[in-house]
């Protein structure tokens, strides 16, 4: 076997999707058995991979050409691909790639403007969410803790700012336009 063909090949996102698709109810419910427990740890390691380096500056190059852009000598291109790669190396191609059909997507309003590295590490972020579901499922298994966790008491409660209730209430509108609510799902 050569030395080529052992290195991993990266996940596609339709892959992604299918590994990750039972996950969504993980939000709302336990994990059941040290089985399941251990097949999710085994995903969420492989789906946490990092992009490669050569990975992120193809891809990056591949998607800023899609804009115009003119003659730029070599070493400002290596200057570019360092930059993109300082942003994004601590996500997984997959999430990356995800990102980057989101940005050329009718989804996104800003299409047409050539996005920056912080644009698509955003979205990237955004993508991982599903993993960090699992994640915090894996941690209350790990944990035993009972499910749902208990409310604290209105003596002990923290009251929240409104900058904590913005942002909690942007990231519930995110994952129910992403993923639907509970009642639309069935739930």
């Amino acid at each position: 076997m050569n030395e080529l063909s052992q290195i991993a090949r990266p996940l596609v996102p339709e892959e992604v999707d299918r590994m990750t698709d039972s996950w969504r109810g993980l939000l709302h419910s336990q994990i059941q058995t040290t089985g399941q427990a251990e097949e999710i740890r085994a995903a969420v390691a492989k789906l946490s991979t990092p992009a490669t380096k050569q990975w992120i500056a193809g891809r990056a190059a591949t998607l800023l050409s899609q804009y115009f852009t003119s003659s730029i000598p070599a070493e400002m291109m290596t200057a570019i691909a360092e930059d993109w790669h300082e942003e994004l190396k601590s996500y997984p191609s997959w999430a990356l790639q995800k990102a980057v059909r989101w940005w050329m997507s009718a989804d996104n309003d800003k299409r047409r403007q050539k996005p920056i590295a912080g644009d698509i590490s955003d979205r990237a972020k955004e993508e991982m969410g599903i993993v960090k579901v699992a994640e915090g499922a894996l941690r209350r298994f790990d944990g035993k803790t009972n499910w749902p966790p208990a409310s604290p008491t209105f003596e002990n409660r923290q009251p929240r700012s409104a900058a904590q209730k913005a942002e909690a209430d942007q990231i519930t509108a995110r994952f129910t336009a992403r993923f639907g609510s509970m009642h639309e799902r069935g739930e």
